[in-house]
C-alpha cells in the first residue's frame, strides 16, 4: 500500500508525468526546444509559407535567464519546407512581422488556444491583443509588403503546449 500511495504522490507532483501535462512554460529553454520541433513540422507541412518572425520578449522573469537587460529575442524563419529558430534581435526592415512587448502582457495571447471556427473566441484573441497595442505593452511591426501565413493553426499548436 505505501508503494502505491508513493507512486500516486509521485504522479500528482512530477510535472510531465500526467497525461496532457506536457506543457512548457512560456520562453523558458524547454518551450523554446518546443517551439523549434513545432515550426519544423508546421513548415515541412506547409512549403509554400515563407516568412520571417521577430519576437522580443522584455521584462523577462529571471528564472527564465533572460539576457542582462531583461530581454530575450528569437527569429523564426520559413522557406521552402524549412524553417528555424534563432536567438537573435533583427531590425523590423529585416523581417515580415516584429513583435516587441513585456513577457506578462503577451503571456495572455501565448496561452490562448483560438477556435477558428467561434466568432468569439476569435474576437476574445484580438482583443488581447488590440489591449496590448493601445496599452504601448506590445507593438507590433509588419512588412508593407507582408500577405499574411494564414490562419491561427501555428499559433495554436505552440499555444496548446505553453503554461503560464
Amino acid at each position: 500500500m505505501r508503494g502505491l500511495k508513493t507512486f500516486i504522490l509521485t504522479l500528482l507532483l512530477v510535472p510531465g508525468l500526467v497525461a496532457g501535462s506536457d506543457k512548457v512554460p512560456f520562453a523558458s529553454s524547454e518551450w523554446f526546444e518546443m517551439v523549434r520541433s513545432v515550426i519544423k513540422t508546421y513548415a515541412a507541412e506547409n512549403p509554400e509559407l515563407e516568412v520571417t518572425i521577430n519576437e522580443v520578449f522584455t521584462e523577462v522573469p529571471e528564472r527564465l535567464n533572460p539576457g542582462p537587460d531583461g530581454r530575450l529575442a528569437y527569429v523564426m524563419q520559413f522557406k521552402g519546407g524549412e524553417a528555424e529558430l534563432r536567438f537573435e534581435e533583427l531590425p523590423a526592415s529585416e523581417v515580415d512581422v516584429k513583435v516587441v512587448g513585456r513577457w506578462s502582457a503577451l503571456l495572455p495571447s501565448a496561452v490562448y488556444v483560438v477556435d477558428n471556427h467561434s466568432p468569439e473566441s476569435i474576437a476574445a484573441y484580438q482583443e488581447i491583443g488590440r489591449r496590448n497595442m493601445e496599452s504601448g505593452d506590445v507593438v507590433v511591426e509588419i512588412n508593407p509588403n507582408f500577405k499574411g501565413s494564414g490562419d491561427n493553426e501555428l499559433h495554436n499548436r505552440i499555444a496548446a503546449r505553453t503554461k503560464p
